[in-house]
């Protein structure tokens, strides 16, 4: 459909405008708008929204550069200095068995990274409720996520923008104590076992199967499906073991031993009016405007084969598209309007 519309600036004078629906152009998701839903093929591992039917994982489209807008500040992940940077992130389940031996399930994905040091002064989520470490019986087989709150709020970015400075937090659960004495406890690097005497447990600061959810601090609208994007670009891990008190080794009481048990593949996927869009970027904070320089990709969905075939640690971004639903142009009439 094409309206023309016409708006009367003096007597005799007239603008006209053409009125275009649903344009094939797209602009920037900011943060401070509604969330965008990320569906992931993986029905046992990962929360709603899932995919009801096998995605196209095709390679994408590729230009060699493509221009859009954005109103404040872009969601994106990746290695600029306004997009959220890229770590790992674990979780614990923990069986109830007994008071001196305790079975443990890890879960390990890639995520966010966020900055531990930063002091954050923001008014505590009043719909969240303090998250728990799962206590389960006998195996797990679907792990049940849930939306609630750590303690306290984490810095994820921080960004100077044309009027304002744009803080970026999560109140959802991460950060634990990363090393058993002498054993650096990196889930994501290449250990696949854990055994270890120490005089002091894996203490963890929060607990619980929260998935991350940024967002503009102090605002409420969070972004609560993003992270599959990051999670499916590397394999999902799972370490199980026990965290043990031996009371006959008083130097050294604590015995874990942990092994990794299992892998699993992420297919994560956005569905219209959204799109992703990956490659090289240069954001204009002053205009809004954000230009892919090279390597521009368009996807909905991402694998891990996808993701170490094209993914640049040092240079790749992945921005997040939204269709626009309308546009209007102005246009000049070869006769008169009747």
């Amino acid at each position: 459909m094409l309206a023309v519309v016409n708006c009367q600036v003096t007597a005799g004078e007239f603008t006209y405008w053409a009125y275009i629906p649903f344009p094939p152009l797209y602009q920037g998701v900011a943060w401070g708008g509604r969330e965008v839903p990320v569906f992931t093929n993986d029905t046992a591992w990962m929360p709603s929204p899932f995919l009801n039917q096998d995605p196209e994982l095709d390679t994408g489209t590729v230009n060699s550069s493509y221009q859009f807008g954005v109103e404040g500040l872009p969601i994106c992940l990746g290695g600029s200095p306004h997009c959220l940077h890229l770590s790992h992130e674990a979780w614990a389940v923990r069986y109830n068995h007994s008071h001196i031996s305790a079975f443990t399930m890890i879960v390990v994905a890639q995520s966010f990274k966020y900055n531990h040091t930063a002091v954050l002064d923001e008014t505590l989520p009043s719909t969240l409720s303090l998250c728990p470490i799962p206590d389960v019986s006998g195996g797990v087989s679907q792990l049940e996520w849930t939306r609630c709150r750590s303690s306290g709020p984490r810095l994820l970015l921080e960004v100077k923008g044309k009027s304002r400075k744009y803080l970026v937090t999560d109140w959802s659960v991460h950060d634990f104590q990363t090393k058993f004495n002498h054993v650096n406890l990196r889930w994501h690097i290449g250990n696949h076992n854990f055994p270890a005497d120490g005089n002091e447990t894996i203490i963890w600061h929060d607990g619980g199967l929260s998935p991350p959810m940024p967002h503009l601090a102090n605002t409420s609208q969070i972004q609560g499906h993003i992270w599959k994007l990051l999670a499916a670009g590397k394999p999902m891990f799972t370490f199980v073991g026990n965290m043990s008190l031996n009371l006959t080794n008083i130097a050294n009481p604590f015995h874990i031993s942990l092994h990794r048990n299992s892998s699993r593949y992420v297919i994560a996927c956005v569905r219209k009016p959204y799109l992703l869009l990956t490659g090289i970027f240069k954001w204009d904070n002053n205009t809004g405007v954000v230009n892919c320089t090279n390597n521009c990709t368009f996807l909905s969905c991402i694998n891990t084969t996808w993701w170490n075939n094209n993914w640049n640690e040092s240079h790749s971004d992945l921005y997040i598209l939204r269709a626009r639903k309308e546009t209007w142009l102005p246009v000049n009439l070869t006769r008169t309007w009747s």
